[in-house]
């Protein structure tokens, strides 16, 4: 499959042709930050779209229980397969979650998701 690629700042790439587009890894990869990026139920067209947001603010930090639903939320993305690394740091005083996985794609391609933050 092959996608429009986007920028650094989210917006769609134009102006490089061919270059604008992107399949394999990298596309499992862009599909996982926007997965993680987007508040589940924020998308109109399917409320299960995204990252369960609300289930993760405002409780006390469970590391164990914030993994699960984010390694949920991955393996939601037709493209994955399976995640073979994943970790998580939590800095309470910026309130930030970063977020790095490693895992196989549909396609038996590995696909790395580097320092995600939430």
């Amino acid at each position: 499959m092959r996608v429009r690629k986007l920028t650094s700042d989210w917006d769609s790439s134009f102006g490089a042709s061919r270059g604008d587009f992107i399949g394999g890894s990298e596309y499992t990869v862009q599909r996982v930050k926007t997965f993680l990026k987007t508040i589940k139920g924020e998308w109109f067209l399917d409320l299960d779209y995204g990252t369960p947001m609300f289930e993760i603010l405002g409780q006390k930090y469970n590391e164990d229980e914030i993994a699960l639903l984010i390694k949920d939320t991955i393996l939601k993305v037709e493209t994955v397969q399976s995640i073979e690394k994943y970790s998580q740091t939590f800095d309470s005083n910026l309130r930030k979650l970063t977020i790095s996985a490693t895992g196989k794609d549909i396609n038996g391609e590995t696909f790395i998701v580097n320092e995600v933050t939430l």
